[in-house]
This record gives structure tokens, sequence and C-alpha cells, in this order.
């Protein structure tokens, strides 16, 4: 309703008063003159007057004048300072509202008023509480009770105001909406209010962000609605999928997820507006793999894998964990269930001095683990003290031109693929494979033909197929 906007958008304004509402539940009847709501009435205000802060006392009255519409709370209010004069204003104009009458207007005083700022907004209030009612009686007559403020010409109250009003009476929004400065987020409160998308094509503003406009102006009035159809009429791309999102997760009706086109965001996280986690999110709230099966990205956070290993704890059924494709999060799922479906082994690697690489024909994948523990020693030249156990030669420190320069010089080094990056692994080291491929082992030197001898490794992992 228009009327939740006029008012609204001035009250709201006011808020910075301080005024604090206190609000009191009671069951009253929603008929209006009923003796019974009259009476519960009349308790609560005297309940409100016998509060000793005037501040608690007068915003006490003034949500009962709002709830009940008895305008005799309004009168309860005492005025002492402007911030109560304002109290007695809004209640006046919420009892304007309950009650679809203008009488209530007319008791709001703004006779001899200084122009303070305090003073301006009751004036505001009661043109406010005029055009209220105007537009809810569709009575451009009530417009004239506006006066013609020539004094308060800068508060904008002047004989324009009636002609407003007139507008806003006799339905003509794009007129009445005209006259304000924020026109696009005049139009916008009609939008919600009236739920009514023909007022989105007012708007100026397209997609200008941090601003009322039209992508925002459709993807409100489309989720009001449940029609993923207005969704169409977004621009914006991100915006539009955000507006699919918002209906299909709020709808119950998961086969409006295939409405949104986006499935690649940057830094993905939950609660990221796209296809696989609004599936996602349908597999979950209805404790069903099928929306699953459904998702795109098959690896990674909040991808098919996650969902398959949520249902499967969710629904306490280790048969889902076989769906995961990522071995890890397949391992991970079933260790949950007390099975180990990959036991680290180990495996004895004989590294030869006069070979830069050793191949293991041993695979992982990325992300798994590898320990690897090494004994023995190696000639690494003719001199006769020249000994090297996997720790490397103390004296030779990492230095450009070893095939691992961040290593010790004739130490024991590892890399994942033939062009991996390398670790210095010494005599024993755990590292997580950062890609998936081929274990290697070789002697961190850069002269080989002079070695001799070879090292024993002992790799602990749980190993892939190669390839």
């Amino acid at each position: 309703m228009i009327k939740k906007i006029v008012f609204a958008l001035l009250i709201v304004l006011l808020m910075f008063s301080g005024c604090t509402n206190i609000s009191k539940e009671n069951n009253v009847s929603d008929s209006k003159g009923n003796d019974f709501e009259n009476d519960v009435s009349s308790n609560e205000i005297k309940e409100c007057l016998s509060y000793s802060d005037d501040l608690e006392k007068n915003s006490c009255l003034e949500e009962v004048g709002k709830k009940t519409g008895d305008i005799k709370a309004c009168d309860s209010i005492q005025e002492k300072n402007s911030n109560l004069d304002i109290i007695k204003a809004r209640c006046y104009s919420y009892v304007a509202e309950k009650t679809n009458s203008v009488a209530p207007c007319d008791k709001i005083n703004t006779d001899d008023m200084p122009l303070t700022q305090a003073d301006a907004q009751i004036h505001m209030i009661k043109r406010s509480c005029y055009d209220l009612v105007a537009e809810l009686t569709e009575n451009p007559e009530i417009c004239e009770n506006i006066a013609n403020y020539d004094e308060h010409d800068e508060i904008g109250l002047d004989s324009e105001s009636i002609q407003s009003c007139k507008n806003l009476a006799s339905g003509d929004i794009s007129k009445w909406c005209d006259t304000k400065e924020n026109k696009d987020s005049c139009y916008f409160n009609f939008v919600k209010s009236k739920k009514d998308e023909k007022f989105c094509e007012y708007i100026k503003e397209i997609q200008t962000p941090n601003k009322v406009n039209q992508d925002t102006c459709y993807k409100e009035i489309a989720f009001s609605k449940k029609n993923f159809e207005l969704c169409e009429k977004i621009q914006n791309n991100e915006t539009k999928d955000l507006c699919y999102w918002e209906i299909a997760t709020k709808s119950g009706n998961p086969e409006m997820c295939e409405y949104i086109l986006n499935n690649k965001v940057e830094g993905r996280h939950e609660y990221s507006y796209t296809k696989d986690n609004c599936y996602l999110n349908y597999a979950k709230e209805l404790s069903n793999e099928n929306y699953c099966d459904k998702m795109e990205l098959l690896e990674g956070d909040f991808s098919k894998d996650f969902c398959y290993y949520v249902l499967a704890l969710q629904k306490q059924n280790k048969q889902i964990c076989n769906k995961i494709v990522g071995q890890l999060k397949k391992e991970e799922c079933y260790k949950r269930f007390g099975e180990e479906i990959n036991k680290p082994q180990e495996y004895s690697v004989k590294v030869k001095a006069n070979q830069q690489w050793t191949k293991t024909n041993l695979c992982v994948i990325e992300g798994r683990s590898v320990n690897v523990s090494a004994t023995g020693s190696i000639q690494y030249s003719p001199a006769e003290y020249s000994q090297a156990t996997p720790k490397g030669v103390s004296d030779s420190p990492p230095a450009n031109g070893w095939p691992c320069n961040e290593a010790r010089g004739v130490s024991l080094i590892l890399k994942i693929g033939e062009q991996g990056q390398c670790f210095e692994i010494g005599e024993n080291k755990t590292i997580t494979a950062p890609v998936e491929g081929e274990i290697f082992l070789g002697v961190n030197d850069d002269y080989l033909g002079d070695n001799s001898g070879e090292w024993t490794a002992i790799i602990l992992t749980q190993i892939n197929e190669c390839g």
C-alpha cells in the first residue's frame, strides 16, 4: 500500500530524535469501535501514564495509539519539549492511518511555531498525514487541508504541496514522484508497496551500484511475486543471477536453480549466487543427493564432491561416499565411517649417486602427504673423504647452479612430476604434494660423472595410478 510509503519515509527520518517505542503485546480485537478493544486501550493508556519517565511514558502512549487507533492515547501525550512534540505528532499520524480519518491530522499542532529543525519535522508529519489519508480514502479534497506555508518555503511546504497531495490521491503516481528530490527512490517505494513492476520503468538509473536502479527494482518485485520471468528484465548478469537465486532458494522449487547462468564465481564460498550452490542448498535442505548430481563443478570447496560428502554424513550412508570423484575427499568420507580405503604403504627405492633423478613409478594426487626417510652414503668425488649421507655436505650451502638451488649440496631431493617443484628431503621429511604426478628422487649435485654408490629411501604414502 502507498500508505506505507508517504508516512513511513518521513517517520524513518524522524527516528534520530532518540524516541524509543515500548511495545506491549496484548490480544485485542481488530474490530474498530469494539467495546472490548476500547477497554483494553483505556487500560493500556492508564499503564503508560503510570510511568515516571516522560520519554518512556509518551513513547508508550504513542505505541498504544499506533496499535489501537485510540486518539485518547495521543491526547494524553505531554508537550514539554520538541522531542515530545514530535512523538505526539507521530501518534496522531498513526491514528489517522489506523482510522482513515483526517481528524487526527487536524490535531497536529503547528500554530505559531518557530522555524526550528524539530518544528519543521512536525510540519512535515502533518503534511504527510494529509497525504496519507487522501491516498487511503482516494479523496483529493482532503488535500485542501494543507495550508499554504509561505513563511516556511525553505521546508518545502508551499502551495505545490496541495497539488502533490492531489496527484497522490487521484493515483497519478508519475506526477507525484516528479515533485520529489529523489524520484527514483519514490518510484521504488511504490513498487514495493503496490507490487507493480511498471513503476520500475520510470527509474532513470539502470545499473549504478549503491543506488536505487532499475535492476534492483525488478529484482525486488520479482522476488516479492516469486516471478522469475521478471528477472529477465535485469540487465546486469550478476544481479540477474541473484534474482534467480533468491527466487529459487526461497520458492521451494529446486528446478528454478537451472535458470541461474553463472557457475564460476571468483573466491567461491557457500553463499555464492551460483547454480551449483543453489542445488547444494536444496540437497542439504531436502536431504537428497540427486540434487548433487545436477552440480557441474566436480572437486573443491562447495562442489559436487562436497555435496556428496555432506549428504553421506547427513544421511549416515557411506555408499554415497563412492560417488565422490576426488580421491582425498572420498577417503575422508569413508574415514568418517571408520573405513580406510587407501592405507599408507611403504615403498623402498634405491637412489643412484650418478643419476640426476630416479623414477619411483609411484604417483600421488595433489594434496597427498608424502614422507621420505633415507639412509646410506654415496661418494661424490674421487677424494678419499668425499662421502655424503642424504643430509648432504655440511660446508655446501644452497647455491645457484644446483639442480635444487634451495637445498644443501649433495643432499637427497624430491620433485613431483617431470617439471615439478623440488624439495630438500635429507634424512627424513614429509611434504604435501603440490600437484598430481610421479615421485622423483635425486642427488643435488651439479656434476655426477665421478659419483658412485646409492642411498636407500623409504617412501610412506598412499599411491594412485600414474597418468
